[in-house]
């Protein structure tokens, strides 16, 4: 998987969190999801250096967990996933080998971002409701 296909992935993220928060009428999903979304591009940006071949060399496999992880990390209210396919795709890389560790990191950062914004926006979103 390339970095194209993976940037491609992530503005569909983007698309999919203004699509929810349309349904829904809750524009904190396409603030919490479509933010998310764009953090995850940018570490795809930072991670893969434009000089990298984006061919494995010796043959390995990219992990498909690390892969999901990051797709998931891209998608509006799929953290949890995120976190729980990140840690089991670095788990697999470092006792098997292969690649994808970077992926994998992404998506536990994104991740867990996600979660933190969202508890964040929570607590402020109580806070605000209760004062006025």
């Amino acid at each position: 998987m390339n970095t194209t296909t993976l940037a491609s992935i992530c503005l569909a993220g983007v698309g999919l969190s203004a699509v929810v928060a349309t349904l829904t009428g809750n524009p904190m999903f396409a603030l919490v999801g479509g933010g998310t979304s764009v953090i995850a591009l940018l570490l795809i940006a930072a991670l893969v250096p434009s000089g990298q071949p984006t061919k494995p060399i010796d043959g390995s496999k990219t992990n498909t967990l690390a892969v999901i992880a990051l797709v998931a990390a891209c998608m509006t209210g799929l953290a949890a996933a995120a976190i729980i396919f990140g840690h089991v795709a670095r788990d697999q890389i470092s006792r098997e080998g292969g690649r994808g560790d970077k992926l994998a990191l992404a998506a536990l950062i994104v991740g867990y971002s996600e979660v933190a914004l969202s508890a964040f926006t929570a607590m402020w979103l109580v806070t605000f409701l209760r004062f006025h």
